[in-house]
């Protein structure tokens, strides 16, 4: 599968993230140092030189370990803050809030193919950290008590920066699962070897077709290669699987506007709309097995040619399973009579 992310991506995220926890540490350590809160200055200090070091982690890729440093760093961090000034300055909203950062950190973990955290344990130890903080703060009276006008300013500031991480790692985590979904979607309903559509995607195609009641006036073609067995037996697989190649390009240079898909094995089926002249597709198909007869198809220094049989059938107004079945027969009629030819 195609990577939406890659670990450049995610070292600069982290990278991103270190740095304004930095930013927020240096700010505290004024803050704390201001209001004579001594114990948190001097844990600021720490904290300061604790997120310089992570960034030789990133640097090293050791993600995991950054992750889980840092959660704990915030959760012993916050916890202190509420034992020292107390409940008003809203501290304890940082260990509800960054356990996104967990969630994010082992999806990308699990994506990536590294060492990754599990987050509900750790999640688990904020929600505790925050349970402690809340019994202790109504029972232990507080050492430092910041201004209220602080304590306000500060409560705004974490419900700010907690709601912004939050989305702002919700709106990666949408944009991750919405593109991963959608290269999921394609590498299930398109064929690997020859980037067709396969016949799953071609279900699709018809149903909706069938809901919007589209159907008349649609045909479709069944083309199988002539003897690929054989051309497998002799050449081998890796000659089979260039022909297959070859193949779907030709059918795809088509003057009509029409689905090219792989069926199965050496078999294409062609579908589209006879916009009333029926007679212009048959004329079409025949050209392209013209096209195929006349191609010369190489592989590996080989200059092979080959020949294809279609079997064509018009929409005859029954289900899609008894439509394929139809041009399934014209094309097997084609094979017993001789192959290479357009029967309809």
């Amino acid at each position: 599968m195609a990577k939406i992310m890659n670990i450049r991506q995610a070292k600069i995220l982290a990278l991103a993230v270190n740095a304004a926890f930095l930013a927020i540490h240096v700010f505290l350590f004024f803050l704390f140092r201001k209001h004579g809160v001594t114990p948190m200055m001097y844990f600021n200090i720490g904290s300061v030189l604790f997120y310089l070091l992570m960034t030789v982690f990133i640097h090293r890729e050791m993600l995991r370990f950054f992750c889980v440093a840092t959660y704990l760093e915030i959760v012993l961090h916050m916890s202190l803050a509420v034992y020292f000034t107390g409940w008003a300055g809203g501290f304890q909203v940082t260990l509800l809030g960054t356990g996104i950062l967990t969630a994010y950190c082992e999806y990308v973990g699990r994506y990536l193919r590294i060492p990754y955290i599990r987050s509900a344990p750790l999640n688990v130890v904020g929600m505790g950290a925050y349970l402690l903080m809340c019994i202790v703060n109504y029972h232990h009276a507080i050492p430092y008590a910041l201004p209220e006008r602080v304590c306000y300013l500060l409560s705004l500031a974490w419900g700010v920066v907690t709601f912004s991480i939050t989305i702002f790692y919700l709106h990666i985590f949408v944009q991750l699962t919405t593109r991963t979904e959608e290269i999921l979607k394609r590498e299930a309903d398109h064929d690997q070897l020859t980037g067709l559509p396969n016949r799953y995607y071609l279900w699709d195609y018809f149903d909706r077709l069938d809901r919007e009641r589209k159907m008349d006036g649609h045909w479709i073609a069944m083309v199988d290669i002539d003897s690929f067995k054989a051309i497998n037996d002799t050449y081998g697989h890796n000659c089979g699987d260039t022909i297959l190649r070859s193949l779907a390009e030709i059918l795809q240079d088509s003057r009509l506007p029409m689905q090219v898909c792989r069926w199965g094995g050496e078999e294409f089926l062609l579908t589209g709309d006879t916009e009333g002249d029926y007679g212009k597709v048959r004329a079409e198909l025949d050209r392209i097995r013209k096209s195929v007869e006349t191609h010369e198809f190489v592989s590996d220094g080989r200059r092979l040619h080959l020949t294809v049989t279609i079997g064509l059938a018009a929409y005859p107004g029954s289900n899609v399973r008894e439509w394929i079945g139809l041009a399934d027969r014209r094309l097997y009629e084609g094979k017993t009579g001789g192959k290479n030819c357009v029967i309809s």
